[in-house]
């Protein structure tokens, strides 16, 4: 709480330290980085299934 003259004003926070609107922008950040991680396993993921595809083939040629 913080008083100012005969004001009193209350301040709310979460546990974290950030206020309710800072936190659901947080999450939001944390929500796109986790989209964007799965993103890019599942490409290599793709990438190596491919890779070891065309070292099949190579092989049997």
């Amino acid at each position: 709480m913080q008083e100012s003259q005969n004001n009193v004003t209350e301040v709310v926070t979460t546990a974290s330290g950030l206020t309710p609107k800072e936190e659901k922008e947080a999450y939001k950040a944390l929500e796109r980085a986790r989209k964007r991680i799965e993103k890019e396993d599942k490409e290599r993921a793709e990438a190596l299934k491919l890779a070891e595809e065309q070292a099949r083939a190579q092989i049997a040629q």
